[in-house]
This record gives C-alpha cells, structure tokens and sequence, in this order.
C-alpha cells in the first residue's frame, strides 16, 4: 500500500499531466509547422488532414483522461481505489477492442476508458457538494468551500465532454455525395435524411467583366431537410462562379441539434436540367464539444468568484484592523 501512495500521489500524477499536454502540444506544433517547412523548402503545397493528427494523438489524448481522472479522484479516495477505477476503464477498453460492439477502432477503445472518467468525475462532484466542510482558518465559509471543491471537477467534465464530442464525431461521422433535382424527394443510403430541392434561382451579380455582364453568376438553392418523414428544416445555400478570379465557391448550411449535427454544400450544378450535387456530412454529438465548452467557463468562473471574493473579504478585514489599530 504505501508503495502505492509512493507512486500513485498527486504531485506526481499532475507532473505526469503536465508532461503529456506538452506531448500534445509538440505533436500539434510538428503538424502545423511540417506543411509551412515543406513549401519553404521545396516550393510545393501540402496540406495534413485530420487522419495525420488523429493518429498521432489518439494514444496520448487517452492517458491525459485517465491522469485527469485519477487527479480528481485522489482529491476524495485512496490511490488504490484511483487505481482500479482507472484500470477498470482500460479493462473495459480492451474487452470493448476485442468484442468491437461499435464497428469502429476508434470508438471501441475510447468510449469505454471516456465512459468510466465521465462517471468517476459525476460521482466526485456529487461527493463533493454533499461533503461537509467547517470553516477553515483563513476565513472561507461552508458554501465556498463545496464551490471551490465543485469547480475543478466542473472544469475535468468539460475537458472529458469536449474529448468524447471530439472522439465520437470524427469516429462516427457519415460522409456522402449525391445529386437531387428540383421537387423530387432524393434520399440518402448512408444517411437518414431526406433532401427535396423547392427553388433553384441563378442571376448575374457584380460590374461587368471582360465578355461577361457581370463579374460572377450566382446559383441560389433553396431546399427542405426531413429526417425520415418527419420535417427538419429549411436550408439555402449560394454556388457562385467567379469570372474574375476563375474559380467557384459554395456557401454552406448547418443544422445543429442535441444529438447530431448535419452539414451541407453543393459540390456542382446543371441549371438547365435543374440539379445539383450535394455533399451531405453527419457528425453524431458534436454539441458534447459545445457543452464541454460551456462547462470549462463555469469550472473556470466559480473558482475564480470564490479567489475574488475570498481576497475582497482579506482586504476589508485588513482595513478594518487598520482602522481599530488607529482608535
């Protein structure tokens, strides 16, 4: 046991922390400065996508949860229990691995170990706001303290929600083209979505350009979303040619809901036969990110209240003595 707490203490698993977020960042470094030394060197342009960064930053994204973990749980129990917690969450990761229960590498082995962390933190935060605590010395009352507890787990929830939105969506994302015209209902086979094209109007936009009469023509696209038969929304998006700088971009819509969100943008055009070629993408609790997000700032808000209220109640009792020692 007390080999265990040799090793297993906070000081060194916030050492062992610091160390995988510098990884992290170093990682991240090479891959937003190998394509700028590439074209410096060579003169051609390359580009790396998320595949690069996802595989280099997956195993190391994983140990910084379960450290993560194990820091907010050493703040309530015993290393030992830390320990199996955490390692319960590898099990599980490795059974997940072998039996493959979402069809996907990424999903299998991060889900379980994010799972387990998601439930460890819930459970500390609940531990922490029905703890009991007295009034320290310093001065700081029942309610700051359970405030002052609370608001890291907060900010280790957000941090686990924004990995698992960030694992899942690149993990389980659906992408596919497909062309629909004008009034039909087209369907997608990946996906379950139904696109129905309601008005297709093109004009000419901008001063006059060479030949042109203008210097770019403009496609408006209007059209309904159903998920299954039932009414999403509706969207608009603009595909514009450019004659000045011979080329064409696309506007984009996004519908964004609790479960998932759905990206749109029409890749080409026919006007004469009134189609169009849309890319659909589907990205499953996206908004797992948004509300890691939110969390992170209320973490971050409630610790910093209770410090700003803490040094303003040090500054008035000092001023207070102050003014006693004069009388």
């Amino acid at each position: 046991m007390n080999r265990i707490n040799g090793i297993i203490n906070f000081s060194n698993t916030i050492l062992a922390t610091v160390f995988i977020m510098v990884l992290l960042s170093l990682l991240l470094l090479v891959g937003l400065l190998t394509p700028l030394i590439f074209k410096l060197a060579t003169g051609v342009e390359m580009s790396l996508d998320a595949d690069y960064f996802n595989a280099r930053t997956a195993i190391p994204t994983l140990i910084l949860v379960i450290l993560l973990n194990i820091c907010v749980l050493l703040l309530y129990f015993s290393p030992l229990k830390a320990l199996v917690v955490s390692a319960g969450g590898i099990f599980l990761s490795v059974i997940s691995y072998i039996t493959s229960p979402f069809s996907n590498v990424i999903l299998d082995v991060s889900i379980p170990i994010l799972g387990v962390a998601t439930a460890a933190l819930i459970v500390s935060m609940l531990y922490s706001g029905t703890g009991v605590y007295r009034r320290s010395a310093s001065g700081v009352s029942d309610l700051k303290m359970k405030v002052r507890k609370l608001g890291p787990n907060v900010i280790h929830l957000g941090v686990v929600l924004i990995l698992l939105g960030v694992v899942i969506s690149s993990g389980a994302k659906v992408e596919e083209s497909g062309e629909f015209s004008l009034d039909v209902e087209g369907t997608l086979e990946k996906q379950n979505y139904i696109i129905k094209i309601t008005q297709m109007d093109s004009y000419y936009q901008g001063a006059p350009y060479n030949n042109y009469p203008a210097s770019s023509y403009v496609t408006d696209i209007y059209f309904d979303v159903y998920s299954g038969n039932e009414y999403l929304d509706t969207g608009h998006v603009k595909y514009i040619t450019d004659f000045k700088w011979g080329q064409s971009y696309t506007t984009t819509y996004i519908h964004r809901s609790i479960s998932e969100e759905i990206f749109i943008a029409p890749r080409a055009i026919d006007v004469a036969d009134e189609k169009v070629s849309f890319y659909v993408r589907t990205v499953p609790f996206i908004s797992f990110v948004w509300i890691g997000m939110v969390l992170l700032g209320i973490g971050i808000s409630m610790i910093l209240l209770v410090e700003k209220s803490h040094k303003l109640k040090e500054v008035r009792n000092s001023s207070e003595l102050k003014i006693k020692r004069k009388n």
